[in-house]
């Protein structure tokens, strides 16, 4: 599992943009080395974050307290996308289009590279990550693959986002299936073992699927997740974890939780650029989920997570970003 580190160790590690592929190095030949936040060790607490407040564009008499939203990206984060975006377009009739891995563009390229420092992020392999746009993309493209039939239950919270529990509520419209939301406001009263009582209680020979979040959008509510998965397994029941409040707060070991699925929305306390997503599905579950928004890869099922990123042109400068935001 991921080990907990200092605050001071945290922000003040090394951002560089680096090559995603030896093949694109032309197009980021230009990115050089981003500045860091490297404060002395020997600066006290009230002097530290007076300049880690400076690392940030709004005023400085701004109190900033939406993260759960929107994280405000740190200069090295900001500095990496933009000197990625400014490259690409300085360099844009040198990019090797011919070729079949190295083209700047992040909907038809596997990213190997950052897709391995995700894993490595939340304890998962690169074929199990998927990078996307942002944790409601993530989550439908699991619910839109799954097969339901009439009759089939899902399983889940009143208190889910909308970018979550709505593909669900599709699945229920569209095939028949029954959503269960569960009153979590009740549930938590008997406490962690309240919220096992009431998914336990909720589960039936036709449950498919368990999806609730990690912590909840909207009250900051943290849910027994390993519990919880571990009742899903023991029912041979698919279980789904929204992150989206999770990833940048506190340490993530999907192998540790025993999820077969979890979404992520690194644009929030990761402080990634705005418009990055991640999707992990379990390596032997993939097999079960359709690809449903198809490109050239589609199809590549001996390729892992990556026809799960064929949603056509994207940005590499975010890419550039989401890797200066998880060093």
């Amino acid at each position: 599992m991921t080990s907990h580190i200092g605050r001071r160790a945290f922000l003040s590690l090394s951002s560089s943009a680096v090559l995603l592929a030896a093949s694109h190095a032309k197009a980021v030949s230009g990115l050089g080395s981003i500045a860091r936040f490297s404060p002395p060790d020997t600066i006290d607490d009230t002097r530290f974050f007076k300049e880690v407040r400076k690392e940030f564009m709004f005023p400085t008499d701004t109190a900033y307290c939406n993260t759960g939203t929107l994280g405000a990206m740190p200069r090295e984060v900001l500095t990496a996308q933009t000197d990625g975006l400014k490259t690409l377009e300085t360099e844009l009739p040198d990019w090797p289009y011919y070729q079949a891995d190295g083209e700047p563009l992040t909907g038809y390229q596997s990213l190997e590279d950052i897709r391995t420092e995700v894993g490595a992020y939340m304890g998962a392999a690169m074929d199990e990550i998927a990078l996307c746009q942002n944790a409601t993309m993530a989550m439908n493209f699991i619910a839109n693959g799954m097969t339901f039939e009439a009759g089939d239950e899902i399983i889940s919270t009143d208190q889910e986002h909308g970018g979550c529990i709505s593909p669900f509520r599709l699945a229920a419209k569209r095939h028949g299936a029954i959503l269960h939301e569960l009153n979590l406001d009740e549930a938590v009263k008997g406490g962690h073992d309240g919220v096992l009582a009431a998914f336990e209680a909720a589960i039936t020979p036709r449950t498919k699927v368990i999806m609730f979040s990690h912590i909840t959008s909207g009250y900051g509510t943290m849910l027994p997740a390993k519990e919880l998965c571990d009742l899903a397994r023991s029912k041979g029941i698919f279980c789904i974890i929204d992150g989206a409040q999770v990833l940048g707060t506190m340490p993530v070991d999907v192998k540790a939780l025993g999820c077969d699925a979890y979404v992520a929305s690194p644009h929030k306390w990761l402080m990634a650029p705005k418009g990055t997503g991640i999707l992990y599905i379990k390596r032997d579950q993939q097999d079960h989920i359709w690809t449903s928004l198809a490109s050239y890869a589609w199809d590549t099922y001996e390729e892992g997570a990556f026809r799960f990123m064929q949603y056509g042109t994207g940005s590499p400068a975010l890419i550039y970003g989401l890797k200066a935001a998880l060093d």
